[in-house]
């Protein structure tokens, strides 16, 4: 009886995971710090279409610029709206981002929201595994004071990602 019932959840759960995914990423953006890396997770929407699809993400990106002597660093944590294009191999997809930083950058040392955008590319090398690239911007809620940072920092940001995605 419990193996009947084991195999059961198993059978009928094995869809839900293909839901899933997960992505790592090297990233590189306009501000300092400049050079970083993101990890993030991934759910499909019930919305789902033969040619769109919809899914939630959530991920943080860490970037850094050790050097100089000066303290320079950002945590981001991230939540993203995607709509992901189907092309055979190649997805191009875009979304909208909203999150909050954690800047320490010489005596600035502040929390910070921000929303933003995100385009990217990314094409099946197998059923399981996707590389990507992505370009995203980020507006701050809040100035940088460039008396604190000792740099000129804008509250518009640029960056790019590199990565894979894994699919369960």
């Amino acid at each position: 009886m419990v193996f009947r019932l084991i195999f059961l959840i198993t059978i009928l759960s094995y869809p839900a995971w293909a839901q899933w995914e997960a992505g790592a990423s090297f990233n590189y953006k306009s501000e300092v710090p400049e050079k970083g890396f993101g990890i993030y997770a991934s759910r499909n929407l019930p919305i789902q279409f033969a040619d769109v699809g919809i899914k939630t993400r959530a991920g943080i990106d860490f970037f850094t610029n050790p050097g100089n002597g000066d303290s320079q660093s950002s945590e981001e944590l991230h939540a993203d709206l995607v709509a992901t294009l189907f092309y055979l191999d190649v997805q191009p997809y875009f979304g909208l981002s909203f999150g909050a930083a954690h800047y320490s950058i010489n005596d600035f040392d502040e929390y910070i929201f921000f929303l933003g955008s995100l385009a990217g590319l990314r094409i099946a090398a197998t059923s399981w595994l996707y590389p990507f690239v992505e370009i995203f911007s980020n507006y701050y809620s809040s100035d940088f004071n460039s008396q604190q940072t000792m740099q000129n920092i804008s509250s518009l940001q640029v960056a790019g990602r590199a990565g894979f995605v894994i699919k369960f």
